[in-house]
């Protein structure tokens, strides 16, 4: 009970974000484990990937697609705001009003339209303290300078884990940002050993679990050498510069975030520009994903058993900063444990154990170890192929030829070609995956999947590498250009192919009939296969 104590402290104070643990006193042990129960579950999970990918997908729409109409309406505006002439008060605020009405915005796919309609003379939306109201133009525009700014640091939380106070610390310096060819000043640009990769690297300052900020820097994104595209931090960062641009000169080098402090309308002056804190920065945050993210369709539960009614009943008001750090270190050593190393250098904690306990929660590792399991069937699999085990199906040729050559036929002992498969599999990052009527290699060859293909929703393509579960069937497998069956998918299809059939005439039975022939050709080719040699 003292270790669990003094690691709870240990967490504390290494900073990473939770509850402090709850003194012993006088209370029973069994009532001061309850308590570190529930002081284990308050640890902020990550998002569900049914939250996260709407969420993403409207910030990446904000920084990549938006930005420019954004960004080009706020410096024009400011620019008719401050050249007033000989207008009078009235005169001024009648054009100013016109101008915004007067804006469209540009198509960004050509023939579909513009991304947004013109601003309104009165637009419904959600005003700063959650009540509803009628917003005018000028309000408006306050309203996607605040979005496109919140969608900015949302990239900077989720894409790269990065703290609020972190981000908070990154610095504009004018004289960098004019010479910088777009980057935003607080990064820097370094190449990779072998020299093909470009890597960005931010500036900042580390506060938590620190006696005083310490500067460090964080990679945040890279691209192949010589490409002008950006990473969704770089690209981020460097929005954010851009709407520093019209009170650049009176802002001078500071903070890149800045927020507008004045009640309403667009800030005239840097006067009405003011850094931030982190409660303005949660406020922002869930007015964004109220107004821009679409949570109305959720499930009750989502794909991995995680509930998702909160999210859906308050439209993401549960949603924090806090979050980002967590989905992406989940993100990370979910697709890769032995990375818990590398996420601790990104994230600047003392040693691995504090990464371990809070960002990587028992059931991402339960999660692991199910892949895992998988993965030691893919080995056996592969190696009984080695040893002589005969496959059918569109795949059977690629795998004994690939399986049979001189490499394999020097093996003598069940280890080293176990060691030999391993090593081929996680190099290609090859697995199987196993049913009563197939065994699915869809890492193999993904473009060829049926079942990827059949509902007109799912995509085909080297990302989606897993088969569709909810479309493919036995009768599809078998036609599939990743199928590879062996002895053990026998019973399935001769069980398959003694269904009697009534009346071939009828369309129910005439479908049966259909599969009843397809079986009976799947155990004729398995049987055939068989009589080769070794099963």
């Amino acid at each position: 009970l003292a270790l669990v104590f003094a690691a709870s402290n240990l967490l504390r104070d290494s900073g990473v974000p939770c509850m402090p643990a709850p003194p012993l006193g006088n209370r029973s042990v069994a009532g001061a484990c309850s308590e570190i129960t529930a002081f284990v579950a308050n640890i902020t999970p990550p998002l569900p990937d049914e939250v996260l990918l709407p969420l993403l997908n409207s910030v990446t729409d904000f920084t990549y697609k938006w930005s420019d109409d954004i960004v080009k309406l706020i410096s024009e505006y400011v620019s008719l705001r401050a050249d007033g002439g000989s207008l009078g008060a009235t005169e001024q605020k009648l054009r100013n009003r016109e101008f915004l009405l007067n804006f469209r915005f540009s198509e960004v796919v050509a023939g579909e339209g513009p991304w947004r309609a013109p601003l309104a003379t009165a637009e419904y939306a959600i005003s700063r303290d959650g009540a509803d109201t009628d917003f005018e133009p000028a309000q408006q525009l306050r309203r996607l300078f605040r979005n496109l700014q919140i969608a900015c640091l949302l990239s900077l939380f989720y894409f790269c884990g990065l703290r609020p106070s972190e981000v908070r610390s990154f610095l504009s310096k004018n004289e960098l940002w004019r010479c910088g060819g777009g980057l935003a000043s607080c990064l820097e640009v370094r190449f990779s050993t072998d020299g093909l990769l470009e890597l960005f690297f931010v500036n900042g300052m580390v506060s938590k679990g620190r006696d005083a900020p310490t500067p460090e820097q964080w990679l945040v994104g890279c691209r192949p050498a010589g490409s002008t595209w950006l990473p969704p931090a770089v690209k981020a960062l460097e929005v954010l510069e851009k709407l520093r641009e019209p009170w650049r000169l009176e802002l001078g080098d500071g903070p890149l975030v800045m927020f507008m402090s004045n009640p309403r309308g667009i800030a005239l002056s840097a006067a009405s520009l003011s850094h931030p804190s982190s409660s303005q920065l949660l406020r922002s945050c869930r007015l964004f994903i109220r107004e821009e993210v679409n949570l109305a369709g959720l499930p009750d539960v989502s794909k991995a058993g995680e509930d998702l009614r909160e999210y859906r009943r308050t439209k993401g008001a549960t949603i924090t900063p806090r979050h980002g750090r967590k989905s992406f270190s989940a993100f990370i050593l979910e697709s890769k444990g032995s990375a818990v190393e590398a996420v601790r250098r990104h994230f600047k904690h003392f040693n691995d154990a504090v990464t371990e306990a809070a960002y990587y929660a028992p059931i991402h590792r339960l999660r692991q170890h199910e892949k895992s399991e998988g993965y030691a069937a893919s080995v056996q699999f592969f190696a009984s192929v080695v040893r002589g085990k005969k496959v059918v199906g569109r795949m059977a040729s690629l795998v004994h030829k690939y399986f049979s050559g001189d490499e394999w036929t020097t093996l003598s002992t069940t280890g080293e070609i176990h060691r030999k498969v391993e090593s081929v599999i996680r190099l290609h990052r090859i697995r199987v995956f196993f049913s009563d009527h197939t065994n699915c290699l869809i890492t193999a060859r993904p473009l060829d999947s049926e079942c990827r293909k059949a509902d007109g929703v799912s995509k085909t393509g080297w990302l989606w590498d897993e088969p569709n579960t909810k479309v493919r069937t036995p009768s599809m497998c078998a036609g599939c250009g990743c199928n590879a069956m062996d002895i053990s998918h026998l019973p399935f299809w001769e069980a398959r192919a003694t269904i009697p059939i009534v009346n071939s005439s009828n369309r129910e039975d005439w479908v049966m009939a259909a599969r009843v022939k397809q079986a009976k050709a799947v155990v004729k080719a398995i049987k055939d296969k068989l009589k080769e040699g070794c099963s």
